[in-house]
């Protein structure tokens, strides 16, 4: 006769795996994993860009090679039928400010708040470099891929819409 008690489980290994595993299931569960940042990471881009694929509004102050700059913008916003010279409104603005210290592209977009009332524009997105103004090549390069960001983020938030048009 054995002077140990006798174990009540039959498999007291699957019991031992169990306790082991716990303090990894209680992580899990308490640390989701990369696909809720995932999924906020894409909630919160369709609020920054989603319009339903509507024209977008460009504004600008630029005070040096506008012709060139402008051109540039609008030829891209052009290219996926985003942009329309006779849209005098639209819920969303895309500014572009060049300055001495470089550019700064910021969308801007119609958002209400319904606590108040009030619909009003905010920023939703904004690029920026500090390529100044002396190297029109580089200022066009720069401007450029920010433009490129931003339309990467915008078309693929509203593909379905833009599809449609």
């Amino acid at each position: 006769m054995s002077h140990f008690p006798q174990c009540r489980w039959k498999k007291p290994k699957t019991v031992l795996i169990l306790i082991a595993l716990l303090p990894s299931l209680v992580y899990a569960e308490l640390h989701p994993g990369n696909w809720a940042q995932e999924e906020v990471a894409q909630e919160y881009e369709q609020f920054q860009f989603f319009t339903d694929c509507k024209p977008v509004r460009f504004g600008s102050f630029i005070p040096y090679h506008r012709d060139a700059i402008r051109d540039l913008v609008q030829l891209k916003l052009r290219r996926y039928r985003l942009y329309d010279e006779a849209t005098s409104f639209s819920d969303s603005t895309l500014w572009l400010w060049v300055g001495s210290f470089g550019h700064r592209l910021e969308y801007r977009k119609a958002l209400y708040d319904p606590v108040s009332g009030y619909t009003a524009k905010a920023v939703t997105w904004q690029a920026a470099d500090n390529t100044g103004p002396d190297d029109l090549d580089r200022l066009l390069k720069s401007i450029t891929a920010s433009m490129d960001l931003f339309l990467d983020h915008y078309i693929r938030v509203n593909e379905k819409a833009c599809a449609s048009n």
